[in-house]
């Protein structure tokens, strides 16, 4: 098999949702080496509030924030959703006792 078909039959799988932490590992690395041509740099990290992941794209020389998936905005309205669907539980089990 070429590295063509590798390729394709390794996003094919990916598609499904069976994303091996190797394949994983490998797409990031590539998608640094893209950003690193276009100077920009690529942070991942996970919002402690709401577990998502967000990636953020960074100008290497400025270090300025370019863009940030999901934006900030978003991650304050699920944060906002998140705590009030703790207060309704928290409503529904103090009524029920």
């Amino acid at each position: 098999m070429n590295g063509e078909q590798n390729a394709s039959t390794e996003a094919g799988k990916e598609e499904r949702g069976t994303v091996s932490g190797e394949a994983l590992d490998r797409a990031v690395s590539r998608l640094q080496e893209y950003v690193q041509v276009v100077r920009r740099n690529l942070e991942f990290s996970i919002d402690e509030t709401t577990d998502r992941l967000v990636v953020k794209v960074v100008d290497a020389e400025t270090e300025e924030v370019v863009r940030q998936i999901p934006s900030e905005e978003a991650l304050a309205l699920a944060r906002r959703l998140q705590e009030a669907r703790a207060e309704q539980q928290g409503l529904l089990l103090s009524t029920e006792a």
